[in-house]
């Protein structure tokens, strides 16, 4: 039997995440109120660091939608890869600096990651149009296929997938 890798992205609100049909968001809510932000702030500045150029993006057809715009698989031209498959997640209202940086706060997030079942930051654009460059997963959103398979998967499978998600967190 072969087994399929699956790949999350996790934060301080857990987002299992491929991107394709959709950018599903599970968030752990906090009744009791007692979770606070990390002290350091994010700014651009620092996204900046991160910052690819637009000329080696080639974006492709829309995969999907999330919470600031748009999803799109793509091609990054990069020095030491010619053609990487990449999802581009766009802002859609980007031009206010305080949306920019809620944007780029989950590239920031992301890169702070570095397992084998987390998406991998490739980088960012920060200027209009804003664009996060990811690791393209190929077998599309976690949820989605995991409901179109829901009857096919054997169990072995499904507690391979469990334990490399609790790998990652």
């Amino acid at each position: 039997m072969k087994y399929q890798e699956v790949r999350c992205l996790t934060s301080f609100n857990i987002s299992v995440s491929f991107p394709a049909e959709t950018d599903d968001y599970a968030e752990i809510i906090d009744e009791e109120d007692t979770y606070t932000m990390p002290s350091k702030s994010y700014g651009i500045d620092e996204a900046r660091d991160y910052e690819i150029q637009r000329e080696r993006i080639e974006l492709g057809r829309c995969i999907g939608e999330g919470q600031f715009g748009d999803v799109h698989q793509g091609i990054y031209m990069s020095p030491e890869n010619p053609a990487l498959a990449v999802a581009i997640k766009t802002c859609k209202n980007c031009t206010s600096d305080s949306v920019r940086e809620k944007f780029l706060q989950e590239a920031l997030t992301m890169r702070q990651f570095d397992h084998p079942h987390i998406v991998k930051l490739i980088g960012v654009i920060t200027e209009n149009p804003v664009w996060i460059i990811m690791e393209l997963c190929t077998l599309g959103e976690l949820r989605s296929f995991l409901q179109v398979r829901k009857y096919s998967l054997d169990l072995a499978s499904l507690i391979l997938y469990a334990y490399q998600l609790s790998t990652a967190l």
